[in-house]
């Protein structure tokens, strides 16, 4: 009898290691197919609305909620100026957002939405997804000197330079008024341009994914684990964690992508 229960003992034991192992993977497709529940609302709200490249064209790459007629009429309402925001229509720093230029435009978004999104759910939940998002698109709204030295840089590279050949003072003369020209022309070209695209939301999640990983580097220098206290594990899910040299190599990469496309 003893050596029956001992046998019996082994065997459940060896039976509940395979399953713990066979549901380490599960969970974490299901801790994946949670984020992609969490944002399939902000998803379908941006692929709703057709882009304007569609709406010019009057045709939709897939069925939208939205019609091209409809949007072409609704579009001065719902893209951010600078005049808007003074007339106090502060509602188009939301709706600003879902109007995207064209298919890649679009996609650009998403993909970094997916991307860069899912370190902020896993460390501090989905209301931080959508706070960030909206917190970043409202503060890229709000920042009127921003988009007016974005656009007097664009002017001045668009009027061309001087040959080498020319003499170095008729080049200095010329950069002068290239500089010029170009600061006093962009306020009145910012006052009449016309920002859409959810870029700056995407930008507000990718900067705080960025010190999420900056704070993963550096518990991952001081030997600790990077998700210990992470939002997953604080609701009692024990993924399985890679090497500390892969975690590490994870990191890296993403700091450096992320700080790279932050800073072009």
């Amino acid at each position: 009898n003893k050596n029956c229960q001992s046998v019996c003992h082994v065997e459940s034991r060896h039976a509940f290691l395979r399953a713990q192992h066979l549901r380490v993977p599960s969970m974490q497709l299901q801790h994946e197919l949670d984020y992609l529940v969490c944002i399939s609302p902000l998803l379908a709200a941006l692929t709703a609305i057709p882009t304007m490249e569609e709406a010019v064209s009057g045709h939709l790459l897939w069925p939208r909620l939205m019609t091209c007629q409809k949007l072409l009429s609704k579009y001065r309402q719902l893209v951010l100026t600078q005049p808007s925001l003074e007339h106090g229509e502060w509602w188009r720093l939301i709706t600003h957002l879902f109007v995207h230029r064209d298919p890649d435009h679009l996609f650009n978004n998403v993909c970094g939405i997916l991307c860069s999104g899912f370190s902020v759910f896993n460390h501090l939940g989905g209301f931080a997804v959508y706070a960030m998002f909206l917190l970043g698109g409202v503060s890229a709204g709000l920042n009127s000197w921003g988009r007016a030295f974005q656009t007097e840089n664009q002017l001045q590279a668009s009027i061309p330079s001087v040959p080498s050949a020319v003499p170095e003072s008729a080049q200095r003369m010329w950069n002068t008024f290239r500089v010029s020209a170009a600061k006093w022309t962009a306020p009145m070209v910012s006052s009449r341009a016309e920002a859409y695209g959810s870029s700056g939301g995407v930008c507000g999640l990718m900067g705080l994914s960025l010190g999420l990983s900056l704070h993963r580097f550096y518990r991952l220098l001081l030997g600790e684990s990077a998700s210990s206290g992470s939002w997953s594990r604080q609701h009692g899910w024990r993924l399985s964690r890679p090497s500390r040299p892969f975690e590490l190599l994870v990191t890296v990469v993403n700091v450096f992508q992320s700080g790279h496309f932050l800073i072009q």
